[in-house]
């Protein structure tokens, strides 16, 4: 059975409102982002439930979290060289908040200040 469009339309006006980005009207099909936001291209999916060993790997995480940690899933398919990660939506905004420099590819960490 189809998902009614206003079922997906919520989740991606949500998601924009929690972003602080805009929902783009586009046509079903269309090449073209979910959510206009100044740092992410955002593509929104919505369904009956998230796949078990994702909701697992995220329950592992929220357990083991310790005390003002954000719980962080890396996910990684064997021979690939990306890295996928899901923490909760609300921490990434917060996150990316703090305005943190993101390292480049390759480039080695900040050296701290002492």
């Amino acid at each position: 059975m189809a998902q009614h469009t206003s079922t997906w339309k919520s989740a991606e006006k949500k998601v924009a409102e929690i972003m602080g980005g805009n929902r783009i009207n586009g046509a079903r099909g269309v090449h073209i982002e979910d959510v206009e936001h100044p740092v992410f291209s955002v593509e929104v999916k919505h369904g009956k439930g998230i796949p078990k060993f994702v909701q697992n790997a995220y329950n592992q995480a929220v357990t083991n979290a310790p005390g003002g940690k954000v719980p962080l899933v890396v996910m990684h398919a064997h021979g690939s060289r990306e890295y996928m990660a899901l923490l909760p939506l609300k921490d990434l905004v917060n996150l990316t908040a703090l305005n943190i420099p993101f390292l480049e590819e390759d480039e080695p960490p900040l050296e701290s200040e002492e």
